[in-house]
């Protein structure tokens, strides 16, 4: 393992750091580069639900005018389950034709996507789950919701990365030390001071880069935990 550490250490002294917006660095001669990462986990502190209405109508414009009646009932519904202060968006309707088939007369369906985001949200999973199974029966009774759904889409939300920034930063570069610690050991010669640095703007969550700054979207996940990972490259100048 500690071969494998210093091949990596070599390795990265040889090549250029990588740049972005924040930081432009190059690599220099007599020097060690090394790369560490800190990690945090992220706990959703609320979550959406997703619910498609659907209304039925000889004419577009009758199904249309069928959904507001449902809006109303759905939106009883979840806040009598979800308390008054749940908020409830709903997205514009669409509407579909089944043409005359037989018997069976042509009409018009007026579908639109019902968003719920509860006023509190459970930290413990078991809570979790019997607020969004209480909210899915109320909606599923209101009569309101299209036949075909028994469950409803689930979306998380996080908080913004700004709030770990300080965090994260300081880890990655407090496991750098370390690191650069373990091969001045074993070189047997000491650093002078730092040569480059490279910081990244933002840390990675699910493969992403996400930015520090404040005004981001915020994070959304279907599973209520993630983890953020930054990672930071230090060249360290080797004394002559």
């Amino acid at each position: 393992m500690f071969k494998t550490m210093l091949a990596t250490v070599f390795l990265l002294s040889a090549a250029a750091l990588e740049t972005d917006e924040a930081t432009s660095t190059s690599m220099v001669s007599n020097a060690v580069t090394v790369e560490a990462s800190s990690v945090v986990e992220l706990r959703a502190e609320g979550c959406r639900l997703t619910f498609p209405l659907a209304a039925e109508g000889e004419t577009a414009a009758r199904a249309l005018s069928n959904l507001g009646p449902a809006r109303e009932a759905f939106t009883r519904a979840v806040k009598n389950a979800a308390g008054t202060a749940a908020r409830i968006d709903f997205e514009e309707p669409e509407l579909s034709w089944r043409p005359l088939e037989g018997e069976v007369p042509e009409s018009f369906t007026a579908r639109q996507e019902a968003v719920v985001e509860p006023p509190e949200f459970p930290s413990e999973a078991e809570r979790r789950r019997e607020l969004i199974g209480r909210i899915a029966a109320a909606a599923v009774d209101s009569r309101a919701v299209a036949r075909e759904c028994r469950t409803p889409g689930v979306e998380y939300l996080f908080p913004a990365l700004a709030r770990y920034e300080e965090r994260l930063v300081s880890a990655a570069v407090e496991n750098a030390a370390r690191r650069v610690e373990l091969t001045r050991r074993a070189l047997g010669r000491k650093y002078q001071y730092v040569r480059a640095a490279h910081f990244p703007p933002g840390a990675e969550v699910n493969g992403e880069l996400v930015p520090f700054a404040d005004g981001q979207p915020r994070i959304t996940a279907p599973e209520p935990a993630l983890t953020a990972t930054y990672t930071v490259r230090i060249a360290y100048a080797l004394e002559l």
